[in-house]
């Protein structure tokens, strides 16, 4: 499941006009953040910095919340939001915007995304919900490990940590 969610990560296919993922405001040379302090969506610029996504399979659920205005309370709920969201990827689903619907029409046009999905869920069908999942999976891959936070937070004990990575 993190296979394919990195490989979502990474597609352009996921933003209406081809022209960002999610990798565009999470740059992984940037501890997958990025310098700027908003980043650039299909519609112009976003409302707030992206937050970095380093280490997030520490954290346990539910959460108090995530996104500035800790609008997610998993990161099966965040993944998607930005994807839907106007300004970011554009699949809202607004007046004469495509649907997430139209997304996996899209996605079930590629060859590999048969076979990615097959192999992580047992079959090919595409749905939001095994999107947000396989994309959520390679979040919690993501992690650092030379930082001052990890040198900190090796040395606290009983700090939570979820091993369920896929």
């Amino acid at each position: 499941k993190a296979t394919l969610g990195r490989v979502l990560f990474y597609d352009k296919m996921l933003s209406v006009d081809g022209s960002t993922s999610c990798a565009s405001c999470h740059k992984q040379e940037l501890a997958f953040g990025i310098e700027e302090l908003h980043g650039t969506g299909v519609n112009g610029l976003t409302l707030r910095k992206p937050m970095r996504l380093l280490n997030l399979r520490i954290l346990k659920t539910p959460l108090v919340g995530l996104f500035w205005d800790e609008r997610a309370h998993s990161l099966e709920n965040l993944t998607t939001q930005p994807i839907k969201d106007h300004i970011e990827m554009g699949y809202s689903d607004q007046l004469f915007t495509p649907s997430f619907n139209d997304l996996i029409l899209k996605l079930e046009e590629v060859d590999y995304y048969d076979e990615l999905f097959t192999f992580a869920f047992g079959d090919n069908s595409i749905t939001e919900e095994k999107i947000a999942k396989a994309l959520a999976q390679f979040l919690r891959s993501i992690e650092s490990y030379d930082s001052k936070f990890d040198e900190g937070f090796t040395m606290v004990e009983g700090m939570p940590f979820n091993e369920n990575i896929e």
